[in-house]
């Protein structure tokens, strides 16, 4: 099967924008019942001038069921980044947002944001493609990880990392499975935007993710739009 390269900035963003997609995504990740989503904020390229930075961030509300049966919801931010310096210098860029951020959140909402961290480079201290954390917070509003190694970001605050270019293709998992998507393997062009994906997708949520990705890598007008878009982000 082609599908379009889901890491490919552009891609990504119109990915999520499929709450069904994006509700299995976060779900996985999470590792939690998750069973309605509301975009907060769809996107944000943050740009650092002179020099822009290559940070994505997408802002959900996910209604979660526990397993006592009550329901909760979860501010859920997903940051996807080249480099941990540029992760790093837009954590601490919203670091002085969020005391504003928190004031406009609905009542319902508790706590500060969960972080899924999406690495495109790879981070030594961690040697598993997805890690999750506990975190704990500290006052004025600087996240501090209780149990990440030392060279990880300081003001992160967040659930899990997925580092992208330790996945390997597995199948044993429900996670493991949508893992196997974001692996940056057999590409089917230079430029490394659509890739062959071999896996027999086999539940609701990976067949609902692969035909998204497969509409945006086989519709000649969607790619031409991707195109314009990611010419805009540059």
């Amino acid at each position: 099967m082609i599908i379009v390269n889901p890491i490919y900035d552009v891609a990504f963003k119109r990915m999520m924008e499929d709450n069904e997609v994006a509700t299995f995504f976060i779900a996985s990740l999470l590792q939690e019942n998750v069973v309605s989503l509301e975009s907060k904020q769809h996107e944000c390229f943050y740009k650092d001038q002179p020099a822009d930075l290559p940070v994505v961030c997408l802002d959900f509300f996910a209604r979660i069921r526990k397993e006592n049966r009550r329901k909760s919801v979860s501010w859920v931010k997903i940051i996807k980044a080249r480099t941990i310096p540029d992760c790093d210098r837009f954590m601490r860029y919203l670091c002085d947002l969020y005391n504003r951020n928190i004031a406009l959140l609905d009542a319902e909402i508790e706590g500060h944001p969960n972080t899924v961290l999406l690495l495109e480079c790879e981070e030594p201290d961690i040697k598993s493609a997805y890690a999750r954390f506990e975190w704990r917070y500290k006052e004025g509003d600087v996240y501090v990880p209780s149990s990440v190694p030392g060279t990880l970001l300081e003001v992160l605050p967040g659930k899990c990392v997925v580092q992208i270019g330790k996945i390997i293709e597995r199948s044993d998992s429900e996670l493991s499975k949508m893992l196997s998507v974001l692996e940056q393997a057999r590409f089917a062009d230079k430029k490394k935007i659509v890739k062959k994906y071999r896996l027999s997708p086999d539940t609701a949520g990976l067949k609902k993710m692969t035909e998204v990705l497969r509409q945006l890598a086989t519709d000649a007008a969607l790619l031409k739009e991707m195109a314009e878009e990611y010419k805009t982000r540059r």
